[in-house]
């Protein structure tokens, strides 16, 4: 009954709002799906949740807490080794019904517990998070983490649906980069940069839309990132074989397969996907500047942890070449 009177009151708006504006409306229900007008007053708009500025501004940033010291150190030098992770959390539903879009799990309850869990089994010192509901689930992680924290909406300005930084450093600013425009189908990178106590370094979360031609966007993250030093992390939603990767290997390195370890060689052998069946399905990827980062390590997060969503979170370990190991 209550799904019926909403949907009531939706062809009520169409019809009060007209054509234009009911395409807006039509466009953040196919961007976000199923997640219930009680899901975005409870978990979307209220709180400490960022908002997204427009993209020739800056998006807010914030802290976790107040209890994570001097704002302008963090004990970590840019030099040092840095362990990255990039998870796409699936808005919290977990791995069952693997392949079904977040938007048709309406009535699936979400959990943030087993996301939390697994990004602290391996302490990263810089998290790219993707399929990140609202911009407050985001900083509901980043709190439990107690990690500082950047959001952008796919949408554009708001608090709903789009790609996520975590970090232990303090993020000094952030901006959104455009790689998809099509109606229903708009997506952003958001690139964040994270000063260390000896400089900064830019990050990038991306998550590209299958269901748009993804080497353009893949060329669009391209242009933008060939104008600085940026390290890239995400859900590319394509295989390590893809043509549209060829762009990046030109001036970055797949780290997965630089790593020189058995772990991560079971990454490129197993995937980055949840599940047997769709073993080999490497979609997630973090690339650094080819020649600036020696890449130490890459795995994937514990088999205890495979249920957190429908990937699992990616890891790798890289230094600056000639850095100090310690």
């Amino acid at each position: 009954m209550a799904k019926q009177s909403f949907w009531r009151r939706f062809a009520r708006v169409q019809n009060g709002f007209g054509s234009g504006a009911a395409r807006n409306v039509r466009e953040i229900l196919v961007a976000i799906g199923g997640i219930g007008i009680a899901g975005l007053l409870v978990s979307g708009c209220a709180g400490r949740a960022p908002q997204m500025a427009p993209t020739t501004a800056t998006p807010q940033v914030t802290r976790a807490s107040d209890d994570l010291g001097d704002a302008t150190s963090c004990g970590t030098r840019s030099t040092d080794p840095l362990l990255l992770m990039t998870f796409n959390i699936r808005v919290g539903f977990g791995d069952e019904r693997r392949g079904v879009r977040p938007q048709y799990l309406a009535l699936r309850s979400k959990d943030l517990g087993p996301i939390v869990t697994s990004i602290r089994s391996v302490d990263p010192d810089v998290v790219a998070l993707q399929e990140v509901l609202t911009s407050r689930q985001g900083q509901r992680i980043a709190d439990a983490l107690g990690m500082h924290y950047t959001f952008a909406s796919h949408l554009g300005n708001g608090p709903l649906w789009g790609v996520a930084i975590l970090s232990k450093c303090p993020i000094t600013g952030s901006e959104a980069v455009q790689v998809s425009n099509e109606a229903g189908n708009k997506r952003r990178a958001l690139v964040a940069s994270v000063a260390f106590d000896d400089g900064t370094v830019d990050f990038a979360s991306l998550h590209t839309d299958p269901d748009v031609d993804i080497d353009t966007q893949l060329a669009a993250l391209s242009q933008a990132a060939w104008q600085r030093d940026v390290i890239l992390m995400g859900d590319f939603n394509v295989p390590p074989t893809d043509d549209g990767l060829d762009r990046f290997r030109q001036g970055f390195t797949d780290t997965a397969q630089a790593a020189p370890t058995t772990s991560a060689l079971a990454v490129r052998e197993r995937g980055t996907i949840s599940g047997r069946e769709a073993a080999k399905r490497r979609i997630d990827y973090i690339f650094v500047p080819k020649d600036r980062f020696a890449v130490l390590d890459a795995g994937l997060s514990l088999d205890a942890y495979a249920h957190a969503s429908d990937h699992r979170a990616y890891y790798t370990l890289v230094q600056v070449a000639g850095g100090d190991p310690g």
